[in-house]
């Protein structure tokens, strides 16, 4: 059994599945023409989110018996017609969803209390107090939209906080409310002063944040995204950002990650990104929220459990 693993994940998965007899081949710097050519080869491969599985990638791939992403999102993937061809695609989203949790907590933590913004402007010898007067968590209303993995860890997170937790999932037709109470999205709208986002991205999640959704908010509200930048609409987020009605911004992620200028214009993606960046009521990373050491382990592990279920 060959598998073909094109991007970098913890080693413990390689090792475990050549102890079981599986061969496997690594390309991090794999061409998708040069995978296009090859893939029929193989009877697994291991992504992560930088390698496309599209139709032709699938229709090349006539011995492929297993798709493995490591993560969460599948959306570089056509599960469909992977489906349809009698591949299995699996991924692990229960191997990250602490440290997304801890991240998503950390940046809201940070934003209310100004850490990044007073930070910067210590360091250039500006010191103000009472313009950077915080603001406690203590007695917000968080509104979780998707309650999958993620969502349970970041609201178990704030559980100790005094913080009173809602949840909106449309897929969940059963939810533990240990840490978060079920709730509508309107009642999201209605009450909550901090909306994150644990969904996946589809055709009905594309740009879910949007001007009508935002508008519709009764409060300001600070926004936190974890999950994939193409949730937000950036534009849309700018003018809340602009008129106050988002109050502030934790992004991990943002839709241009992997978009090219020739699918953008330039002045639109330029005035909108410069914005961002200088907002002191912003704070961006570059997804690295579900990044921990520990998590590359999991991914791993969890992976390789499912891979044997697959195959053997």
């Amino acid at each position: 059994m060959k598998i073909l693993i094109v991007d970098h994940i913890h080693p413990l998965l390689i090792e475990n599945l050549r102890k079981k007899g599986f061969s496997c081949d690594e390309d991090y710097d794999i061409t998708y023409n040069k995978a296009l050519h090859i893939i029929k080869k193989y009877d697994g491969l291991v992504i992560r989110s930088r390698f496309i599985v599209d139709i032709k990638m699938i229709d090349a791939a006539v011995s492929l018996k297993f798709v493995a992403r490591a993560g969460s999102g599948m959306e570089n993937i056509n599960v469909v017609h992977a489906y349809n061809k009698g591949i299995v695609c699996i991924n692990s989203p229960e191997g990250n969803a602490g440290p997304v949790g801890e991240h998503a907590l950390g940046m809201l933590l940070s934003l209310l209390h100004n850490i990044t913004k007073s930070h910067i402007e210590v360091s250039d010898s500006i010191w103000k107090r009472k313009e950077n007067q915080t603001t406690e968590i203590l007695g917000l209303t968080v509104g979780l939209i998707g309650y999958g993995h993620t969502g349970p860890a970041f609201a178990e997170k704030l559980s100790g906080m005094g913080v009173k937790v809602m949840a909106y999932d449309k897929y969940r037709t059963r939810m533990p409310e240990k840490f978060a109470r079920r709730a509508t999205m309107q009642q999201i709208i209605n009450k909550a002063d901090v909306l994150s986002l644990h969904v996946p991205l589809t055709d009905e999640t594309m740009h879910l944040v949007n001007d009508d959704l935002i508008n519709r908010f009764k409060k300001s509200f600070w926004l936190i995204n974890t999950s994939r930048g193409d949730v937000v609409d950036t534009p849309a987020l700018v003018r809340g950002l602009k008129s106050g009605k988002v109050k502030g911004a934790c992004l991990d992620v943002n839709e241009y990650e992997h978009q090219t200028l020739n699918k953008l214009n330039v002045e639109h993606l330029d005035s909108n990104w410069e914005y961002l960046t200088k907002s002191r009521n912003v704070i961006l990373t570059p997804h690295i929220a579900g990044q921990s050491n520990e998590s590359m382990k999991r991914h791993a592990e969890i992976l390789f459990k499912k891979i044997l279920k697959v195959m053997m």
